[in-house]
């Protein structure tokens, strides 16, 4: 177990982490880990494409409802929805009723799709970085939002992508906090 956890002496969390116990409980289990799986990349997408603006812990506290109107995050699924299916998750009152982000996220999914189709992967996006042994945020934020862009992708601005690149595990990989590293190497080793 990390020696963090062992001792109780947590470092102190991100404000939005520390809100209450579910995002806290997000932050250690979920945030900053590596994700390859696109259904997950999409899904964290699209929940920060939801958070702009407002409070981590209400999409946290929403997810499970999110997940069911969006069916799992499936991209396939949610590229098929349409003007009529917007008007009716816009009056669902579990969700978060704003119709530019409800149509970004369909957008973002047709894109996923249309990415598949021409034989690459969301992932193959996010962590194309790789490829560079040198790490720099602001040339690899720049190139992820043009890419992301062009590839059709909505509602991605470079803040937001930021938080996407830590919350995947992109750049917290590069750099992470001391909890961060020590759960991270902990992982590695079982």
């Amino acid at each position: 177990m990390p020696q963090a956890l062992l001792t109780g002496q947590l470092p102190s969390l991100p404000s939005w982490a520390a809100h209450n116990a579910q995002t806290r409980d997000y932050y250690f289990k979920e945030w900053g880990r590596a994700q390859f799986v696109e259904r997950a990349l999409f899904e964290t997408l699209c929940l920060l494409i939801f958070q702009c603006g407002m409070r981590w812990s209400t999409i946290l506290s929403k997810r499970p409802h999110l997940r069911e109107v969006f069916m799992g995050f499936n991209p396939e699924w949610v590229a098929q929805l349409g003007p009529v299916d917007v008007n009716r998750i816009l009056e669902d009152p579990k969700v978060i009723r704003n119709r530019r982000k409800i149509e970004a996220i369909i957008a973002n999914a047709r894109a996923t799709v249309q990415l598949n189709a021409d034989g690459y992967q969301l992932a193959d996006l996010v962590w194309e970085r790789l490829d560079h042994p040198q790490w720099d945020n602001e040339k690899t934020l720049r190139r992820l939002l043009q890419r992301m862009r062009a590839a059709g992708y909505k509602h991605v601005g470079p803040k937001l992508l930021s938080s996407y690149l830590q919350a995947v595990g992109v750049n917290t990989a590069q750099s992470p906090g001391p909890l961060q590293a020590e759960l991270m190497s902990h992982t590695r080793a079982v």
